[in-house]
Order: C-alpha cells, then structure tokens, then sequence
C-alpha cells in the first residue's frame, strides 16, 4: 500500500502510469509529486480513495529512445513481381523506436502481467518485420507487381515502406525513430543483388518525427 500524501519522484526520460485493477487511471511526466486525490486523481475516482493508504501499481515507463532493436523476417514474406511471379524474400535490419501513447502500450502488453524488458523488445520487432512485409505486399499491389527496382536498390526501398511502417506502429503506442534495412536476400535466379549507396555500412534513415 501507498501512504497517503507519499512522495512521488519522477526523473527526466520517465513518466508514471498509476493503475487501479489493471485499468491505467493516471499519467504523470517527470516531476515531485504525492498520493493524494489532487495529483491523482483518477486513481481516487476509480477507487472512491478519500484518504488512507492506497493499493495502487506503479509502473515506471522509460521514455527514451530504445537502443537499436533487431529485426528480420525470419520466415520470409512474399511479394508479387511482374517478371519472376510470387517471391518469397528474408530481409533483416534495425529500428529505434520510442513510446508514443504509453496508455496504449500498458493496454497492449501488461494488462495481465508486466513483460520484462527482452520480452518487449522481441515484441516490437516482430511487430516492425510484419509492418514491414505488409509494406511490401502494399507497394507491390500499387506497382502491379513492378517492384524489381525496389528490390535491388535497399535505400529505395527503405524510403518507400518506412511511412507506412511509422504510421501504423502508432496504434500500438509506437514511434519509429530510425528504420534501417541491413540486408535482403532474394532468390538467385531472378538476377536481382541488392544494393544500396552505403553498402559498407547500413541502408538506415532518420525518420522526421510526426506532428503531435
């Protein structure tokens, strides 16, 4: 339990989520702050909390840039080509990403338990390589099948599915900060070796971060 009028730290690169019955009640930024029904006063609605010790969670959220995450299709994704037919391609690579909507995150993956930090990371990268294989189905779909140019030039392609990879990631409370393909192996038959202009190093772009 949580006394009453208790101090509440909350530092720089932080923020608080204060649960009631696994039901988030409220938000606080960095700041001092105490337990009582002013500060908190979700919390004190939902659990008709006057005074008194309180059995409330509270959940610390980094809100820092991750470290860079990995991930890749592991199982390949297929994508349509108007010369070569169905492709099944493997691509990996890495991302930044931050929070963008702690609520939503909370409300998506610690409703029943708190996942570790390993646990959250392995998460969200799947979640970017099967953005990622949906931006490849979209962009072949919208070039009938014309997308050898895209496959053999990583930066090109890197440009072409990163917005739809950003934008969708939000609904789970996800901004992608940095989006970066590392290498794409297609059949060899096909003829087609991607490339990008630095290949020596990472097909990678700083994404502009979205307007509030």
């Amino acid at each position: 339990p949580v006394s009453y009028g208790a101090h509440i730290n909350i530092y720089e690169g932080q923020a608080l989520a204060v649960l009631h019955n696994k039901v988030v009640t409220d938000l606080l930024g960095p700041g001092s702050y105490r337990a009582t029904m002013e500060d908190l006063p979700g919390f004190a609605a939902a659990a008709d909390w006057r005074e008194g010790a309180a059995s409330m969670e509270l959940l610390f959220v980094r809100t820092t840039p991750s470290a860079t995450l990995r991930w890749g299709l592991a199982s390949g994704a297929t994508v349509q080509t108007k010369d070569h037919g169905p492709l099944t391609i493997r691509a990996y690579g890495r991302c930044a990403l931050c929070f963008h909507d702690i609520g939503a995150i909370i409300h998506r993956f610690a409703r029943l338990d708190i996942p570790s930090t390993l646990e959250l990371e392995q998460r969200f990268a799947r979640i970017v390589a099967g953005r990622f294989a949906e931006a490849l189905e979209d962009l072949s779909n919208e070039k009938d099948g014309d997308v050898a140019a895209f496959l053999s030039d990583l930066d090109l392609l890197r440009d072409s599915v990163a917005p739809h990879i950003r934008d969708t990631i939000q609904g789970s409370g996800l901004r992608m900060l940095r989006f970066q393909i590392e290498n794409l192996t297609v059949p060899l038959e096909t003829g087609i070796r991607p490339t990008s202009s630095r290949t020596q190093t990472l097909a990678g772009v700083i994404l502009p971060t979205p307007a509030p």
